[in-house]
């Protein structure tokens, strides 16, 4: 299948065949049932894993551009197009980045790569750029030919501690250091479970009886091996079962491990919803683009039961994945007032 797919430069849509197989290599770590197809919330982890912050009805709205047969996911070949759709903009905002940092000259100043490398999002510590930068012969001037592989290359090494932040980016990681420092986090950033509690609580994952306890024990385990696999220093991790205390970034795959989780009954919702309405994919995709446009300009999202309001502010800085679980709402509603199926 992929070795065959990456023969011909028309197949692997422009890309170079050393890129088009490391996207290959990905397409398949994330293909687990091997059926040569991934879904959406598998995209959403592989975007993410190649240093992209995409959230999941992002992901919808590309999968909706190269899905040609509609099955609401990705063979290789549309996941190649998606990546190439993807890299197009990329290009687009890498030159508009770098034409606001050079006033429309030809060449960007070394000296404010670190400054245009933040404005595109993919900014690294002055150690590890100074590597990247002596690998391109240390220019005093770059064109923007040679700025956007600095950035990919950026990019890559960026996207490698992302992995090992569960993904989340510098914004979001930023933000759950506030809430581990609020809820009695130490001066190592550990923090005890019931900090923990107070955090999940804010982020509307509540343990509110021994089902909901016991998903989250194991949905920890999950993310301890899944942070061991992508390179966290194992002291941060504990041993298993160990529940007392949790480093910062066992913390943040936990997160993303129980936002992972909901967001896959949310598909099984929609698709339990399709069966009952004999929605297509199609019609879904135009339905979830309805909905987000309203979630867009402020509509209040349901709590969980029992979790009482959630109030503007909280709902705005907490990130999004832990927030979509109600986007087949009307959906199903839809499903329940349907007629029986013949």
């Amino acid at each position: 299948g992929f070795l065959r797919l990456l023969d011909g430069c028309r197949l692997r849509e422009g890309f170079a065949r050393a890129e088009a197989e490391e996207l290959a290599a990905v397409f398949r770590s994330f293909d687990a049932d091997g059926s040569e197809e991934i879904e959406s919330i598998e995209l959403l982890g592989m975007l993410r894993c190649l240093g992209y912050s995409t959230g999941l009805e992002t992901v919808h709205e590309l999968v909706k551009a190269v899905d040609v047969n509609n099955s609401g996911g990705l063979d290789f070949g549309e996941f190649l197009k998606l990546m190439r759709a993807h890299h197009e903009i990329e290009m687009q905002v890498g030159r508009e980045v770098f034409n606001g940092r050079t006033g429309g000259s030809d060449e960007l100043l070394a000296e404010h790569l670190p400054s245009a490398l933040q404005d595109f999002g993919w900014s690294l510590d002055a150690a590890a750029l100074s590597g990247v930068v002596r690998e391109f012969g240390t220019p005093a001037s770059l064109s923007f030919d040679d700025f956007f592989k600095v950035a990919q290359r950026c990019r890559r090494l960026f996207a490698e501690e992302r992995c090992r932040m569960a993904g989340f980016s510098v914004r979001e990681v930023e933000f759950f250091e506030g809430l581990f420092k609020s809820s009695g986090a130490n001066e190592h950033k550990w923090i005890d479970w019931a900090g923990l509690e107070r955090i999940l609580g804010i982020l509307g994952v509540l343990m509110s009886n021994l089902d909901k306890r016991k998903e989250v024990f194991e949905t920890l385990e999950e993310a301890r091996l899944k942070a061991r696999e992508v390179g966290v220093d194992p002291a941060e991790l504990g041993q298993p079962g160990d529940q007392a205390v949790l480093s910062l970034p066992l913390a943040l795959h936990l997160i993303w491990a129980l936002g992972h989780r909901r967001e896959r009954m949310t598909i099984e919702r929609e698709m339990k919803a399709m069966e009952a309405t004999e929605y297509s994919h199609a019609d879904v995709a135009g339905f979830r683009e309805v909905f987000f446009n309203i979630l867009e300009r402020g509509t209040p999202l349901p709590r969980e039961e029992g979790g009482g309001e959630e109030s503007p502010k909280k709902q705005a800085a907490a990130p999004s994945m832990l927030r979509r679980a109600s986007a087949p709402t009307l959906l199903e509603s839809s499903a329940a007032s349907a007629p029986p199926a013949p």
